[in-house]
């Protein structure tokens, strides 16, 4: 069974996104703000508006209080900040420099969502559940990046397609595991 948040938020912004992706890349790409600055301010408002769906599902499966409502919303920011700047800064980063084919984008995200949320640790216990989970939580990472993505004008240049994914993991890795220290230190 999916997540109800996972329904709301491919199913609302999912298709709102897809209904509208001309108009909204049209005005991504015009936004007048430097390209690194728009792509982090884009990157984090998805991933605040995804925990806000979250968040709201949670609190109207507890019996909906604002003050839960409150408390929850905050909590989710609070973590997801933190935990989705690698994510963010890193693809700001590698975007800036290569290029990636859609397909090869779609994998690469959903790969890096099915470990963050240890999606692939249920094909153990219960597999079934686990093959359910595994295209939602690849689109969900992949609509959290969309955003950002739609705002660029220029990509980076083509890559040979072997270094890629290992280059990637480790700018992703590498971007992420500074933040974690960081927040430690």
């Amino acid at each position: 069974m999916l997540p109800s948040s996972t329904i709301f938020w491919l199913g609302g912004f999912g298709t709102f996104f897809l209904k509208y992706r001309e108009q909204i890349v049209t005005r991504l790409v015009n936004w007048n703000v430097r390209q690194p600055t728009k792509f982090i301010l884009l990157g984090y408002t998805t991933v605040l508006t995804e925990e806000f769906i979250v968040a709201l599902v949670h609190a109207l499966s507890e019996g909906l209080s604002l003050l839960r409502f409150g408390q929850l919303v905050l909590q989710f920011w609070a973590f997801n900040i933190f935990a989705f700047t690698g994510f963010i800064v890193g693809w700001c980063f590698l975007f800036r420099r290569f290029r990636y084919s859609a397909t090869g984008l779609f994998l690469i995200v959903g790969a890096w969502g099915l470990f963050s949320e240890h999606t692939l640790t249920y094909l153990r216990t219960n597999t079934l559940v686990a093959i359910f989970l595994i295209l939602p939580t690849m689109s969900t990472y992949n609509l959290i990046i969309a955003p950002p993505i739609a705002s660029i004008d220029e990509f980076g240049k083509e890559m040979n397609p072997w270094g890629k994914p290992l280059f990637l993991l480790d700018t992703l890795g590498l971007f992420s595991y500074s933040g974690v220290t960081t927040r430690l230190a």
